[in-house]
């Protein structure tokens, strides 16, 4: 054997094997930290693979000690070159569509190589393949060329299926990744093109370097280290697990990791902290099996220190065997928020005892036509108080345990409604019989305060009240009041509405009330018992009241004025 013989042999098995271990490395961190179900991914790892094997299968060639086993290991090298080109066209596929080819074109993309293969295992019957082989003289025949050709055009495909996706994913990147990920495909197979065609060759012996031989696979080696940079660094692949451990040590989240025997495997940061004192830890891991194996995936609350937590744990499968993956969700604040809300509620329940025992009472002096009268004033007053602090309370159960600042107010205006309707039944007179004047302006005040009610439930209400200068007569102020707090009720009530709209125009000769709901309605109109009410109070005084339900929900009311009117 040569100097020069021993010198490349000597050079392709170190290159080799340092392009090995390096191939090695790369896929098995790529297959530690890529998706499962990411079809690119797959196609990217079989690529890698194949190349490798290429790798190995070379070195033994190389190194073979006679032509049989030398031809066995060139079999096994074209093997992988035919896995190669499949694995390519089925990688750029993924990589562009998201999914891997369709099942109708499978046959063909698998079948040529399959084709491919049979002419270099059938070569000792033809020698159409190798016209013959040796180490250093080996001399291609017609089918290698139309291997190499069909190999060029899978990586064709191959290529523009990968540019569809590249120009899409790096069409906001910088030049300088647009480069490397292009040249970790384009360059290998610019160095196989020079090598088949002995471009190689030549520009070797110019240089005069004694050693030449095919690197295509080498240089893949170098195009994977570029591949996994872009993957790790500009997200080449959608590979969310990639980092999960850099993730999840960072999220605010307490994370840990247990075997089957429940010792600790992994802690996130915010754990760390969380047991920041190790006997805190000890006695927290203690009573864990236990509480887990009574509550199961379910979770149990427990408390650390000052704070409470739910503490759930998921079974995963992993390739050793399983692991129970541990979450501890600070609940301290909601139930902070909760206690508020019970403390609310409470109260708020105190005060339905009293308003209750109260009607009760009323209910049992009414007697007669003060009986009806009375009746009609408690509906009025009761039934808007309850709906509001209802609606309020719907408001607080729903922003309680997320925004304090929508749902402690509302139980405060609740109990606000409450009292206001509470204060208003004991104001009730036992008959008809009012005396005292008040104004427009008064008037308005009170229905403003019930629009603000309303409003805190979500309802956009307004009022136009015109002639606040003139006097009222208490039984059209107390018509005009009990009329506007019964329509807020049904609005909230009954419509569904978001909007409302109330007008009251108050002249010389009569006043007239308007209002106009978003609501659903009712179809057919049957009048309830607050309808009704409106209009007995308005006949009551000589007036007349009329109700629509086309769009929304309408009320006109019109009552005739006596007496004197100026404002004294």
């Amino acid at each position: 054997m040569s100097p020069t013989l021993q010198l490349e042999i000597s050079a392709i098995c170190i290159i080799h094997i340092i392009a090995i271990v390096l191939s090695v490395v790369c896929l098995a961190v790529f297959t530690m930290k890529s998706r499962r179900d990411d079809p690119s991914a797959n196609a990217f790892l079989i690529l890698q693979g194949a190349m490798t094997l290429w790798m190995v299968f070379k070195i033994l060639k190389t190194v073979s000690p006679d032509v049989t086993l030398r031809w066995v290991f060139i079999l096994g090298y074209y093997a992988c070159t035919c896995v190669v080109e499949a694995a390519f066209i089925e990688f750029g596929h993924a990589y562009a569509r998201g999914t891997r080819l369709p099942r109708k074109i499978r046959p063909l993309v698998y079948g040529l190589p399959v084709l491919q293969f049979s002419w270099i295992l059938t070569n000792p019957l033809h020698f159409l393949f190798y016209g013959h082989y040796d180490f250093y003289g080996d001399s291609f025949g017609p089918l290698f060329y139309a291997h190499m050709l069909i190999e060029y055009t899978y990586f064709g495909v191959g290529l523009f299926y990968c540019r569809l996706r590249f120009k899409k994913e790096f069409s906001t990147r910088n030049r300088a990744v647009t480069w490397i990920v292009s040249t970790a495909i384009l360059v290998p197979l610019f160095l196989n093109l020079l090598y088949i065609t002995k471009v190689l060759h030549t520009l070797t012996f110019m240089a005069r370097i004694p050693v030449i031989f095919d690197i295509t696979p080498i240089v893949f080696t170098w195009s994977t280290l570029l591949f996994m940079y872009a993957t790790f660094n500009h997200d080449l692949f959608s590979l969310t697990p990639l980092m999960r451990h850099e993730i999840t040590h960072h999220l605010n989240l307490p994370i840990a990791l247990f075997n089957r025997r429940f010792r600790l495997g992994y802690t996130n940061g915010a754990f760390q902290s969380l047991f920041a004192s190790g006997h805190a830890m000890d006695d927290f891991l203690a009573t864990l099996p236990d509480q887990l194996e009574k509550s199961g995936e379910s979770g149990f609350e427990a408390r650390i220190g000052d704070a409470s937590f739910v503490v759930s744990c998921r079974k995963i499968r992993t390739v050793t065997g399983g692991q129970l993956l541990v979450t501890l969700r600070n609940v301290t604040q909601y139930k902070a928020i909760q206690a508020d809300i019970m403390a609310g509620q409470e109260k708020i329940e105190e005060k339905n005892k009293r308003v209750n025992e109260t009607i009760r009472q009323l209910k049992e002096l009414s007697k007669g036509s003060a009986r009806k009268f009375v009746a009609r004033e408690l509906h009025d007053i009761i039934g808007h108080s309850l709906v509001a602090a209802i609606k309020l309370l719907e408001v607080a159960r729903i922003y309680g345990p997320h925004d304090t600042t929508r749902g402690l107010p509302s139980l405060t205006h609740a109990v606000t409604a409450l009292d206001t309707g509470l204060s208003g039944i004991k104001a009730v007179p036992e008959s008809q019989e009012e005396s005292g004047r008040v104004t427009g302006e008064e008037l308005k005040k009170e229905i403003d305060e019930l629009i603000e009610q309303a409003r805190h439930t979500g309802l956009d209400a307004s009022l136009n009240l015109q002639g606040m200068i003139y006097l009222l007569e208490p039984a059209l102020y107390t018509t005009l009041h009990r009329t506007c707090t019964e329509i807020i009720t049904n609005c909230l009530k009954h419509a569904d509405a978001t909007r409302l709209f109330l007008s009251v125009k108050i002249r010389e000769t009569h006043a007239h009330l308007m209002a106009v709901d978003n609501g659903k309605g009712a179809h057919p109109l049957i009048p309830g018992s607050g309808l009704l009410g409106m209009e007995e109070r308005a006949r009551a005084l000589g007036g007349e009241a009329h109700f629509s339900s086309e769009d929304g929900f309408m009320t006109r009311i019109t009552i005739p004025r006596q007496g004197d009117l100026s404002v004294s």
